[in-house]
């Protein structure tokens, strides 16, 4: 069990960078050991060239009431989630994504609850039962506000999404990206 609250982290990038494994919180667990039980709440991130939080292999985890503004892909990044919570945060502003900030070809996401595609559904299996709900995700222009690639028992509920390429996208496993 490990509980973060109420830090301030605040990164290296002040311009429209993607940085790999450049993130506010890193978390990562194996397929035959989840992390479990990890909470970050009340927490402000920002300037981050990859993700403000980066999760994988998460069971049981809650992620709410964040800010997490200008990041390089993701406010919020789950990959092989189970039974997770992300409730409350506010997202604003990944920027430019995987690629060279063009709309459409720049990877870039407010909340995703996915799976490491680049590994089979065995070593890095879809996530599930992951509630997404009353977020506010703004500025993600290159790509999307939600996304799950072969989630299954995805909820994205109350969300607000705003000035996103897309909006949300669900889309099967193999669907490329991590």
């Amino acid at each position: 069990d490990i509980e973060i609250d109420g830090v301030r982290m605040v990164g290296p990038n002040a311009t429209d960078t993607y940085t790999a494994n450049s993130n506010g919180m890193t978390g990562t667990g194996l397929v035959s050991a989840y992390l479990v039980n990890v909470v970050i709440k009340n927490c402000d991130i920002r300037n981050f060239g990859q993700s403000g939080i980066f999760l994988n292999y998460l069971a049981a985890g809650v992620i709410e009431n964040n800010t997490i503004e200008n990041v390089g892909y993701s406010g919020v990044h789950i990959l092989s989630g189970f039974d997770c919570k992300v409730h409350g945060n506010k997202i604003v502003r990944c920027y430019p994504g995987s690629g060279a900030g063009v709309v459409g070809s720049s990877a870039a996401y407010g909340i995703s609850a996915t799976r490491n595609a680049s590994l089979s559904a065995i070593a890095a299996p879809p996530s599930k039962n992951v509630l997404v709900t009353n977020n506010i995700v703004r500025n993600v222009t290159t790509w999307e506000g939600l996304d799950t690639h072969g989630g299954d028992g995805i909820t994205f509920a109350g969300n607000i999404v705003e000035n996103c390429w897309v909006a949300a996208n669900v889309i099967h496993a193999d669907g490329g990206g991590s």
